[in-house]
C-alpha cells in the first residue's frame, strides 16, 4: 500500500515538471513602455549636421612648469633629491642659492689618504632630513626655464643653511652662509669630519657644478 502511494506521488511530481517548462517557453514576453524605450523612427534625409559651438574662452599655450613671475612660497611636494642642494619636482630642477653643491659622484680624500663617497653621503643626508616632505621655495632672479635657483625651506628651516652648517655643502663666495661653514669646520661636521678646512677631492673626482655651463659662466652660481 505504501509503495503504491509513493509511486503515485512520484508520478505526480514528475508529470508536473514538463507542464511548467512548456508554459514558460510559450509565455509571450511583456513589452514595457515601448514609446519611451524604443527609438523614434527618423528619416536620415531629415538629419542636419550643425557647426560646433565656439569655445567658452580662448585657450592659450600651456605655461612653462615652475613658479609664476614674482611668485614666492612656491611649494614642491615630495621633491626628488638628486644632490645635496638640488631638487626636482613638477618638471623643474631647483638649485639652492648660496651654496656650492658636492655632486653625488664626488669622492673626498680622508686624513689617512683613503677616499670616501662624500657626495653620496651628502645627498643621503639631505634625503634623510626632508623625508619626502613638502618644501617651500622663493625663486631667485628672473626666468622660467627648467632649472631655477631658489632659497628653500622646510617649515622655517633654511635648507642651504642646514646643508652648510652640517658640512654637506660649501658656502658659495659672497653668499650668506660663511658663518655656517665656519661652524661646520670648527665642529668637524660632514665634509670636514677629517679636520680639513677645505676637503680635498680624490684624484679621480669629477669637477663640481651647480648650474648648466651657460648660467655658471654668467656668474649666477652664488
Amino acid at each position: 500500500m505504501r509503495v503504491l502511494r509513493f509511486v503515485s506521488l512520484l508520478g505526480l511530481l514528475l508529470g508536473s515538471v514538463p507542464a511548467v517548462s512548456a508554459q514558460s517557453q510559450t509565455a509571450p514576453a511583456r513589452t514595457i513602455a515601448p514609446d519611451v524605450v524604443a527609438p523614434p523612427a527618423v528619416d536620415p534625409e531629415e538629419i542636419e549636421r550643425v557647426a560646433p559651438r565656439a569655445p567658452l574662452s580662448e585657450i592659450g599655450p600651456a605655461r612653462p612648469p615652475g613658479p609664476l613671475a614674482g611668485q614666492t612660497d612656491w611649494r614642491l611636494a615630495r621633491p626628488l633629491v638628486t644632490a645635496a642642494g638640488r631638487l626636482e619636482a613638477g618638471g623643474v630642477t631647483v638649485v639652492l642659492a648660496g651654496i656650492d653643491i658636492v655632486e653625488p659622484e664626488r669622492r673626498c680624500r680622508g686624513r689617512d689618504g683613503s677616499d670616501w663617497p662624500c657626495g653620496m653621503r651628502a645627498r643621503t643626508a639631505l634625503r634623510g632630513f626632508l623625508r619626502g616632505r613638502t618644501v617651500a621655495c622663493d625663486p631667485v632672479g628672473e626666468g622660467d626655464g627648467a632649472v631655477r635657483r631658489a632659497t628653500c625651506r622646510l617649515g622655517t628651516r633654511d635648507l642651504g643653511a642646514w646643508l652648510v652648517e652640517n658640512g654637506w655643502a660649501m658656502a658659495a663666495g659672497h653668499g650668506p652662509y660663511a658663518d655656517a661653514q665656519r661652524r661646520a669646520i670648527d665642529n668637524r661636521r660632514g665634509l670636514f669630519a677629517q679636520g680639513r678646512g677645505n676637503p680635498a677631492p680624490a684624484a679621480d673626482a669629477p669637477p663640481v657644478s651647480i648650474l648648466p655651463a651657460g648660467e655658471a659662466a654668467s656668474g649666477l652660481g652664488g
